[in-house]
């Protein structure tokens, strides 16, 4: 592959967004030579060969705790829309809900 623009690891898995994909927003995972596509939005996999259970696990774990690092690599190239905030604190979202409440 070519040029990334998102590039990541854990747990001995690299997560990797390539410049020339296409389609939906998604990433890559790379586990013992094995690469895995998933969406990024509903962690679908939409490529390549399925994991052991251990290691979608551990992919889908990554994915939820970093989508908005994901969203906003796949935005450097894509569609803006797509690029998030970092995730709101429990005491930013008590914040926001009391001030629905006072509306």
């Amino acid at each position: 592959m070519s040029k990334t623009v998102f590039s990541d690891s854990e747990d001995g898995i690299e997560y990797k967004i390539y410049i020339e994909d296409h389609g939906k927003p998604h990433f890559n995972a790379w586990y013992e030579g094995c690469r895995f596509k998933y969406t990024i939005e509903t962690l679908e996999l939409i490529g390549i060969h399925r994991p052991g259970a251990g290691v979608e696990r551990k992919i889908r774990k990554y994915a939820i705790a970093n989508r908005h690092k994901l969203l906003n690599g796949w935005s450097k190239v894509y569609k803006p829309e797509y690029a998030t905030k970092e995730p709101m604190t429990e005491k930013q979202k008590k914040k926001r809900e009391s001030k629905r409440k006072k509306r």
